[in-house]
């Protein structure tokens, strides 16, 4: 929502314009993470086939954010649009349309910067629609296994698992 009020040369304030709009994003699969510290770095990774935390090429993360997953064309590969190394994210990984598979989401503290235990969040969107929204406090260095998607390319069957493991470390 974007609001804009006009003061005129006489000090009168205009009745407030307002506009709402609804950012939908194209791919078919969108997955988002933000966080509350201003100075962490967090990394969102998106794994086909359940893959491991920095396995290549099946882990789409800041060191790999364009891998090729074996289909046909580019339009079953990941992008990750920006590596937000300073604080608040967001972070986004998008499949303009993903091969019936899985894939697993996480997210991983990196950085402190001094700002201590953050509040993650991540956002999934399936087919321009926000599917799920998870949140978890991280500190640092530690691994949250936040979902999996049960990808079917069919809108009704196609949904969101939440992971249900502890917090750990990697063992990279």
């Amino acid at each position: 929502t974007v609001q804009l009020r006009v003061k005129s040369n006489e000090d009168v304030w205009s009745a407030p314009a307002i506009l709402e709009i609804d950012a939908i994003p194209q791919e078919l699969l969108h997955v988002e993470l933000f966080w509350d510290g201003s100075g962490a770095d967090l990394d969102l990774h998106v794994a086909q086939n359940n893959g491991g935390m920095f396995v290549l090429p099946d882990d789409c993360n800041y060191c790999n954010q364009t891998p090729s997953w074996g289909g046909s064309g580019t339009s079953d590969d990941p992008t990750l649009d920006l590596d937000d190394r300073y604080g608040y994210g967001p972070e986004n990984i998008n499949v303009d349309e993903p091969a019936v598979d899985s894939y697993r989401i996480r997210a991983h503290y990196f950085v402190e910067n001094g700002d201590g235990t953050v509040v993650a969040t991540v956002k999934v969107y399936l087919y321009g629609v926000e599917e799920a929204s998870f949140s978890k406090v991280l500190d640092y260095n530690q691994v949250w296994d936040v979902a999996r998607i049960s990808w079917s390319g069919d809108p009704g069957t196609t949904y969101v698992i939440e992971d249900s493991e502890p917090l750990y470390e990697p063992d990279h």
